[in-house]
């Protein structure tokens, strides 16, 4: 019975890191795509509003917006660049300090001086007690 819960949360785990990943990689896609329509519409403005006969009117489209959406653009990417470099792409597991394969195995190997997969080996001895201080005479 346990067996099948652990395949099923495998299974569950895996679908839930796919579906992240995806909604995390379209965020920056949607990021892009709203950079480049930024761009492309301040630009347009920039062109359509430009006088050349008057040079009273000095109309400056969205600078500010175009940097804006472009820094956006690249801590999105950073960002999911960096989560996505944390999972791994196929199998495996994140092992946290308190998991249940590690709560097993110091167990099991309780009182036998070491634990699996940490080095192997017996402990060595404690180092020898102090010497006694002097006798004054």
């Amino acid at each position: 019975m346990a067996g099948n819960e652990n395949v099923s949360a495998g299974r569950r785990s895996k679908m839930q890191r796919k579906v992240s990943m995806m909604t995390m990689w379209s965020s920056v896609a949607f990021a892009l795509a709203s950079a480049i329509s930024i761009n492309q519409a301040t630009s347009a403005m920039e062109f359509i509003t430009r006088v050349d006969s008057s040079l009273s009117i000095e109309i400056t489209a969205g600078k500010t917006l175009n940097i804006l959406q472009w820094l956006l653009f690249a801590f999105s990417t950073l960002f999911a660049a960096g989560v996505s470099s944390i999972f791994t792409r196929e199998g495996g597991t994140i092992r946290s300090t308190g998991s249940s394969d590690m709560a097993g195995a110091s167990r099991s190997n309780a009182g036998m001086g070491r634990v699996e997969g940490f080095g192997g080996g017996p402990h060595p001895p404690p180092p020898p007690p102090p010497p006694p201080p002097p006798v004054r005479a």
